[in-house]
């Protein structure tokens, strides 16, 4: 099928589930006992109730206001507790700043089940707490089996004494989030913000800031993890990945970054990301992330397959992170067979590298990578001209500006007038554009091209 065709076809369908869609207009902001949605006297409760007695997709459409959630209780439909999602069901407010549903920390706030889909935009959740609905934990905010999709919105201060802190996907759909922010949730559990299971994640154009999990993943936990062009900082774990967590025990494992930043988390091990196989981490800023190993990174293989052995970090920054262990990069080999090597490119790494020499494989620095002040990652000879990768470089040679607004979806560090990390890329391996979407114009190691142009006009594919 030809693009257009494709383009018509999925407007037409869009069209079609529309003209079926039955719209619930919400008028009241309490939670009375429901007694029906009726015109001008119909709750959030009661909407969601009759969207799910109704056949076909139905849209509940919010007003500016704050819709408060009271009724506690566990249930299988929505008449206490949660609001139970037994349909397809679109609820769009009229902006995050202006449409609220606050749980009040009485219960869960959506519970979207088996088969069916839920379809969030333009709106915040808040303050939803799991109290063990039906005695199942897990998920703050939302608890997913089926279908969910957020856009254009905020969960905020929800919290759970199991997994996900905002969300917990425990079935096989994806988890698909585009301009979301996850800000001070918390789980007792795994993921701070997301905990998903067999279900992948798919986070775009979003940011995950202040969450906390007891053990792992202070912002993010699950098997199948892909991020792009977002900013996860400031969240905390009290054993792996504090920004991100992967679970390597899967042949649906994987986790992928891209034009991401990742500043300020902190947990045990994997300050920034605990990497399971097959990761990459790709025109991504790593800094301040702390841990006891692995300040930016910690990278295993105990898990891994060795047909899924990619483990890369391509055209990134990493500075200023912190660990007695690899501040850098911490890498977990077990392996007896030389499947697993990770493998930098154009990467700019100012901190150490350590590996726990049990397997046999290693990092490998590929060209263009640049190492300061050290020479701990494997990043070959000292030449700092584009061919080979250069290490040992004085700290005071790297010059990088501070994480700043500097264009693009993303803070991140530029390089500054003399820096070491200007033109020395791997001119063959140089990626078109920076972290931020710019037109690269020469080959600087690292995220961030200090002379790249901004001119979108040039820049293609996929947006997620």
């Amino acid at each position: 099928m030809s693009c257009n065709r494709a383009i018509v076809f999925a407007a037409l369908l869009l069209a079609s589930i529309g003209a079926s869609a039955t719209d619930l207009s919400v008028t009241r902001f309490d939670d009375p006992v429901p007694n029906g949605c009726v015109p001008n006297d119909c709750s959030l409760r009661e909407a969601v109730m009759s969207a799910n007695a109704l056949s076909g997709a139905d849209r509940i459409v919010l007003a500016a206001g704050i819709y408060h959630l009271t009724i506690p209780g566990t249930s299988t439909d929505a008449s206490l507790g949660d609001l139970d999602i037994e349909s397809a069901i679109e609820v769009v407010g009229a902006g995050a700043g202006s449409t609220t549903i606050l749980g009040e920390n009485s219960a869960r706030i959506f519970d979207v089940g088996t088969t069916y889909s839920l379809f969030l935009h333009r709106l915040t959740l808040d303050h939803g707490r799991d109290n063990g609905d039906l005695g199942v934990t897990g998920g703050g905010a939302i608890r997913q089996d089926g279908t969910l999709t957020v856009e254009d919105a905020v969960i905020s201060g929800s919290q759970t004494s199991g997994d996900g802190g905002a969300i917990y996907n425990r079935g096989n759909e994806d988890t698909v989030l585009r301009r979301v922010q996850l800000l001070n949730n918390a789980a007792n559990g795994d993921g701070g913000a997301i905990q998903t299971v067999f279900g992948g994640l798919l986070l775009a154009d979003s940011i995950v800031s202040g969450n906390t999990a007891n053990h792992d993943g202070g912002g993010t936990h699950g098997y199948t993890t892909r991020v792009y062009r977002s900013l996860i900082q400031n969240n905390h774990s009290g054993d792996a990945g504090g920004g991100i967590s992967g679970v390597g025990d899967c042949v649906c494992s994987s986790v992928e970054v891209h034009e991401s930043t990742i500043t300020g988390n902190s947990a045990t091990v994997g300050g920034g990301v605990y990497a399971v196989y097959p990761f990459v981490i790709e025109l991504s800023t790593l800094s301040a992330n702390v841990a006891e190993a692995g300040g930016a990174i910690y990278i295993t293989d105990k898990d891994a397959d060795a047909d899924r052995a990619t483990a890369k970090v391509l055209s990134s920054t990493l500075i200023g992170n912190t660990a007695p262990e690899g501040s850098g990069v911490y890498f977990y080999d077990t392996q007896l067979t030389p499947n697993f090597t990770v493998t930098f490119q154009n990467t700019l790494l100012s901190g150490t590298c350590m590996r726990l020499e049990v397997g046999v494989n290693t990092i490998d620095g590929l060209l263009g990578n640049l190492e300061s002040p050290g020479n701990t990652c494997g990043f070959g000879g000292a030449f700092a001209n584009g061919t080979f990768s250069t290490h040992d470089v004085a700290a005071a040679n790297v010059k990088l500006g501070t994480l700043a607004d500097n264009g693009g979806p993303t803070p991140t560090h530029l390089p500054l007038a003399g820096s070491a990390a200007i033109g020395t890329g791997w001119q063959l391996a140089c990626e078109k554009f920076d972290q931020r979407g710019y037109v690269r114009t020469g080959c600087d190691v690292g995220a961030v091209e200090a002379g790249a142009i901004n001119d979108v006009i040039f820049r293609t594919g996929n947006d997620y």
